[in-house]
Order: C-alpha cells, then sequence, then structure tokens
C-alpha cells in the first residue's frame, strides 16, 4: 500500500479491541483495548513479563489471539500497512542477505507485487521510488539511523545486535507504513544512537503522517517523546498517568 501525500487517502487509527490471549493456561491478555492515532507516539510501559511484546506482536499481525480484533479504520489491517521492529533482530532477518538488502526489502515486495523482478518499476508504482532512487532510499534509510555505508555490504553474522536492530528500522522506514509498532528498539544502543532512533520515528511522524507505538521500560524515554501512553497491568491497558502528565 502506497501512502499517498493527500491525507484524506490515509487509513484510520489502528485499534486492538477485546484482545485477550493465554500461554500455557496463563492469561496475558484479559479484553485489552489501545489505539494509535496517525502522526502520534504512543507509549507502552509495564513489568518484564506482563505481556506488553504478545500485545505488541498482536497489533502488528504477527500472530492471532484468542480473542478481540485488531482494525484499521475499522476493516483489517493489510500488511504492509505496519511495519514491526521487535526485541530480536536475528529472527526478522535472513542471515544470507546483506543490510542492504534487508533495508531494501520492502522495495523488493513491491516490486514484485507491481509484475517488475526487483528494484525497479514496480517499486516506483507502489512506494514511489523509481529505478534510479532506489539506492537512495536505501542509504538515507540507513543515515537516518546511523549505519555507515560501510556496514551495508556485511551480513547479520558479521555486525552487532544493535546495528541489526538499526537496519530492521531503516527497512520499516523504507516501508513507508501507516504504522510503526516498535518493541524496546532502543534496548541495545548507546545514548547516541538512541537519541538518533528517537530522531528517526520523529521523523516518520513528522513526514510522513504516521503513528507509532514505543514499547519500552524507560518511562524517562517515554515521557520525552510520547504524545501519550498507555501501562499494561493485569491483562489491561490503561492510561499512562506519568506520560499524560508530560505532555502539553
Amino acid at each position: 500500500m502506497k501512502l499517498d501525500d493527500d491525507n484524506a487517502l490515509r487509513p484510520g487509527a489502528l485499534r486492538a479491541e477485546g484482545l485477550a490471549h493465554s500461554f500455557s493456561g496463563r492469561e496475558v491478555l484479559s479484553g485489552t483495548d489501545i489505539e494509535v492515532r496517525l502522526g502520534e507516539i504512543v507509549g507502552l510501559r509495564g513489568p518484564s513479563g506482563v505481556g506488553k511484546s504478545t500485545l505488541g506482536r498482536a497489533l502488528a499481525g504477527r500472530f492471532r489471539p484468542d480473542a478481540g480484533a485488531v482494525t484499521i479504520g475499522g476493516r483489517r489491517p493489510e500488511a504492509a500497512e505496519i511495519a514491526y521492529v521487535g526485541q530480536a533482530p536475528r529472527d526478522a532477518s535472513n542471515p544470507t542477505w546483506t543490510l542492504e538488502r534487508i533495508i531494501a526489502e520492502p522495495l523488493a515486495i513491491a516490486a514484485k507485487r507491481g509484475g517488475g523482478a526487483g528494484l525497479g518499476e514496480g517499486a516506483g508504482a507502489v512506494l514511489g521510488v523509481g529505478r534510479g532512487e532506489a539506492s537512495q532510499v536505501i542509504r538515507e534509510a540507513a543515515s537516518a539511523v546511523l549505519l555507515d555505508d560501510d556496514l551495508l555490504s556485511r551480513r547479520p553474522g558479521e555486525v552487532s545486535d544493535g546495528q541489526l536492530q538499526r537496519a530492521v528500522l531503516a527497512r520499516g522506514i523504507v516501508q513507508r507504513p501507516a504504522f510503526f509498532v516498535c518493541d524496546e528498539p532502543t534496548s541495545m544502543l548507546d545514548p547516541i544512537t538512541t537519541a538518533a532512533i528517537i530522531a528517526a520515528l520523529r521523523g516518520v511522524v513528522a513526514e510522513d503522517g504516521a503513528g507509532v507505538l514505543l514499547i519500552s521500560h524507560d518511562v524517562r524515554l517515554l515521557r520525552a517523546v510520547a504524545t501519550r501512553g498507555y501501562v499494561l497491568r493485569d491483562g489491561r491497558a490503561i492510561a499512562d498517568e506519568e506520560v499524560a502528565k508530560s505532555c502539553p
């Protein structure tokens, strides 16, 4: 799906309604409701093991919960509308691909859907990227997350977890989705790189009008960047007063 510059063509809010899920008889989500609107960063926090990642994966369509529904504007989301950046970048990356190819994956998928064989006119038809622009788009996304050009020719086994995590986020930026679901995207990063990642997420909100769900243990980070937030407690998402009071 191409997100046009005309906001009238953009989808509605990403919503989870009544999500419930259990693992081995232990209820993790219990009728959870959550909403992420376009043009905002929404925080989600809670203790380890409370179900934040489960909720994030359900929102991103990575698995089907026992009950409840996830919608965008009242309909079932399309895969290309949501980019998921999880805690395990190696599970989300082909170990035989270079970082450049990993970042370029949305262009290749768009090209195939458009009838092309690779990064070319098919990609342009879907993502607004022509053959000559693909390399520039990839490098701009890599630069936004502080990945140097010399890293792009390396494979996952030749880079750190933090570097690979940044490549996965860059892939999401290239995808140009309506929504990002980011699960602890800065947990493996130093302060300088963390600042760059947050700047990149703010950029997709400001420039593309995307909505972001930012899952983090770091309440100070969420207070600094989130428009509003939720705390996951006893299987339900409730308004996060710590984030809310820091917003204008």
